[in-house]
């Protein structure tokens, strides 16, 4: 069979490619033939990129009103009555120097309450949007109170490894609702026993009270979740840590010790540590670890990973 090719090239083409769509032959120097006249830019990623924030939470936690308030959004078309969002709204924001895209999701509720299949497209979307952000505003309720699903909610956040920021909306009927900002922190931490890291802000979405703080706040959540520490200030801390209670296997009794460590990952901060024995941490003890990590090094508001190794004999 004759190269199509080469009767182009006769009819005075110069640069002609042979390629196939259904296998991806040739498509690569396609490509860079294309782009070879092209100016190259180059663009520093972590600039370019707006910090990702999702709005998050049950029915009726008033989130389409906090996209409406926040500066810079007020074009993002998103109904104000409650149940009636149902699909995710990107609202782009700009604050100084810093940019956000906030990330307006249906409100989460159990899968036995979904009644029509676009309920359950409606979650599945709004688990996605979680994936994909930097940081998750967790927003509960001040007026309906805390709920199990909250905690439900927040630890998707957690299992997602995004950052997480707990948002007390509608604070402005608190004088109403005799609530007092201690109490219903305490109630919170109660309820988010699991998330003694993530930061707590009060806001109104009403009177847009507390939301230009809850911007600086998911600013400073994405910072730590990008925070390295080097080798050597890691293995000095576990030094420290592990002189003070010794290593705790998760079975037996068998003497453990971490012989070294390292980060090996941001977003969330991930730690590899190299044990003398192929087994596992006591997760008491992990926990103990992740406490003394974040005392050290200030990882406010996002989740830490631990991965354990042990040496090869």
């Amino acid at each position: 069979m004759p190269d199509p090719g080469a009767e182009f090239a006769r009819l005075g083409f110069e640069d002609v490619f042979s390629i196939s769509a259904e296998h991806g032959q040739g498509i690569g120097d396609l490509l860079d033939a294309a782009l070879a006249g092209l100016p190259r830019i180059e663009l520093d990623e972590e600039a370019a990129a707006p910090l990702r924030l999702a709005l998050v939470g049950r029915p009726n936690a008033a989130k389409p009103t906090s996209l409406h308030r926040l500066p810079g959004a007020e074009r993002a078309p998103v109904p104000a009555n409650p149940r009636t969002t149902r699909h995710t709204v990107d609202s782009p924001i700009e604050r100084g120097d810093r940019r956000f895209l906030l990330v307006h999701t249906a409100g989460i509720r159990r899968v036995r309450q979904l009644k029509e299949n676009v309920d359950h497209v409606s979650v599945v979307q709004a688990r996605r949007a979680v994936e994909h952000a930097d940081v998750a505003l967790v927003v509960v309720d001040a007026e309906s109170g805390l709920r199990e699903m909250d905690a439900t909610i927040a630890g998707r956040a957690v299992d997602a490894g995004v950052g997480i920021v707990l948002v007390v909306n509608k604070w402005d009927t608190a004088r109403a609702n005799a609530l007092t900002q201690r109490a219903f922190e305490r109630n919170v931490r109660e309820s988010f026993k699991f998330l003694p890291w993530a930061p707590t802000e009060f806001v109104s979405a009403q009177t847009g009270k507390g939301l230009d703080r809850l911007l600086h706040t998911a600013a400073t959540v994405q910072e730590a979740r990008r925070t390295r520490v080097t080798t050597g200030e890691f293995n000095r801390l576990l030094a420290r840590v592990t002189q003070a209670h010794t290593p705790k296997p998760a079975r037996g009794g068998r003497l453990v010790k971490i012989l070294f460590g390292s980060q090996i990952g941001v977003a969330p901060p991930t730690f590899a540590l190299s044990l003398n024995h192929p087994v596992d941490l006591h997760f008491s003890y992990k926990r103990y670890l992740e406490n003394r990590i974040r005392e050290a090094f200030d990882f406010e508001g996002t989740p830490l990973r631990l991965k354990v190794r042990h040496r090869k004999h």
